[in-house]
C-alpha cells in the first residue's frame, strides 16, 4: 500500500510541476489601471510571443471606449530575478477609440511583465506611444499598470 501511495505522490508532484512555471503559456484576463483603464487580455502563442488586447475607458483627453491589440515579443534574459520571471516586452499594435470623435491609430508598446512561479498571475507595467491616423495625425502616450490571472 505504501508503494502505491509513493507513486501517487510522485505523479501528483509531476502534474503540479507542469502548472508551477511562470505563466508564459495559455490565456490570461485581468485589469489595467492608467490611461485607458479597463480589462486586459493576453494569449501566449509560444513561450516568447503573445497577443494582448484591451477593452478600456480613456480617462484623458479621449474620454471614450478604447480598444487595442498588440503582438508582443518577450525577452526573459535582460533582467534576472531571484524568484519568478521578469520579461521586457515590446511590439506593434493598433488602437481604436469609439465615441463621438472616433480615432484609429498605430500603437507600439514596451513594458515589464513579472510572472509568479507558483500562482498563475502576472503583473505588468507598460507605456504605449500612439500615432493616430484617423481623423487626423496626432501623437499620444498611454500607459498602465495591470494584473492578469491565467487559466
Amino acid at each position: 500500500m505504501r508503494f502505491y501511495l509513493k507513486i501517487l505522490i510522485v505523479l501528483a508532484a509531476l502534474l503540479l510541476y507542469e502548472k508551477l512555471p511562470a505563466q508564459n503559456y495559455g490565456f490570461g484576463a485581468g485589469i489595467i489601471l492608467g490611461d485607458p483603464t479597463g480589462l486586459s487580455f493576453k494569449y501566449w502563442t509560444n513561450p516568447k510571443n503573445a497577443w494582448d488586447a484591451g477593452i478600456a475607458w480613456g480617462i484623458g483627453e479621449k474620454n471614450a471606449l478604447s480598444l487595442h491589440g498588440d503582438y508582443l515579443w518577450h525577452n526573459f534574459r535582460l533582467i534576472l530575478v531571484d524568484k519568478g520571471r521578469l520579461a521586457v516586452y515590446y511590439g506593434p499594435g493598433a488602437r481604436f477609440i469609439l465615441g463621438d470623435d472616433p480615432h484609429f491609430g498605430m500603437r507600439g508598446v514596451i513594458g515589464l511583465d513579472y510572472m509568479f512561479l507558483r500562482v498563475p498571475i502576472d503583473i505588468f507595467l507598460e507605456i504605449a506611444p500612439i500615432f493616430d491616423l484617423v481623423p487626423a495625425t496626432e501623437f499620444y502616450l498611454n500607459g498602465g499598470l495591470g494584473v492578469r490571472y491565467f487559466f
